[in-house]
C-alpha cells in the first residue's frame, strides 16, 4: 500500500479531532521527517528546532536558528511565551513541532515548561510532536536525560495516537527501510494497534506486518 492509503483512526482520521495530541518518535538509525511531511497538510505549519527544512503543503517557521543560537560560551534562554505568540499567529489547524526535546537538552527549559508550551498550543489546533529516542537519552542519570525523560513520560500519557518509526530488527534490509508501529494513546479508543514495513524510495510503500 501507498503512504496515501493509510489511515489511524477507525473513522479513516489521520490525526483525530480537533486539539488532539499525537507524538511520533524515531531513532538516532532512523527518521521520522517523511511521516511529518506527510501529515502536513495545507492547513498546517511545520515547526523545526532543527534547522532542518521539510517540503510541507502547508507553512514552515524555522525555530532552530532564533532559539539555539550562542552567546559566548552559553545558550540564550528563549522566551517561550514569545515563542507561543509567533506559532499562533499563524492559526493553523495542526501544529508539528520536530524535535522541541532539543530545548531540554540545551537546558533552555525544563520538562514542566515545555509540556506547558504544548498544552497552550493545544488549545486551538491539533498537535503533532516529534521526538527522537536513544538509549543514553533515556537511561543516563545527569539531570539532563532525567528531565527528557520526565518530558516524553509525560507527553505520551497524554497523546490520543503514538506512531513509532524504528530499524528493521535484523539490521539493514535491502527492501525494507523501517517499521512504523501505529498505537493507541491513553487519551484515545479510537486507534487499532498494527505495525508496517515501510520502504523509502521514488514513492514510500508500506506494507503491513
Amino acid at each position: 500500500m501507498l503512504l496515501s492509503d493509510l489511515s489511524f483512526y477507525e473513522n479513516g482520521e489521520l490525526l483525530g479531532l480537533e486539539r488532539s495530541l499525537a507524538v511520533v518518535s524515531d531513532t538516532p538509525q532512523t527518521s521520522s521527517q517523511w511521516l511529518l511531511e506527510w501529515l502536513c497538510d495545507k492547513e498546517s505549519l511545520f515547526v523545526s528546532f532543527c534547522r532542518d527544512k521539510p517540503k510541507v503543503a502547508g507553512e514552515f517557521l524555522d525555530l532552530g536558528e532564533d532559539l539555539i543560537r550562542m552567546s559566548g560560551p552559553n545558550f540564550i534562554k528563549p522566551d517561550l511565551k514569545v515563542v507561543l505568540a509567533k506559532i499562533m499567529a499563524f492559526n493553523k489547524r495542526t501544529v508539528v513541532l520536530q524535535y522541541p526535546t532539543l530545548l531540554l537538552m540545551a537546558n533552555l527549559t525544563d520538562h514542566a515548561g515545555l509540556l506547558n508550551f504544548i498544552k497552550s498550543l493545544l488549545v486551538k489546533s491539533r498537535v503533532v510532536v516529534a521526538v527522537q529516542l536513544s538509549r543514553p537519552s533515556i537511561e543516563s542519570q545527569l539531570p539532563v536525560s532525567q528531565e527528557f525523560t520526565q518530558f516524553v513520560t509525560s507527553l505520551m500519557h497524554q497523546a490520543s495516537l503514538i506512531l513509532t518509526i524504528r530499524p528493521v530488527p535484523t539490521g539493514r534490509a535491502d527492501d525494507i527501510t523501517g517499521i512504523l508501529h501505529v498505537s493507541a494513546g491513553s487519551r484515545s479508543l479510537g486507534v487499532p494497534e498494527r505495525e508496517y514495513m515501510y520502504t523509502i524510495g521514488k514513492h514510500i510503500e508500506l506494507q503491513p506486518r
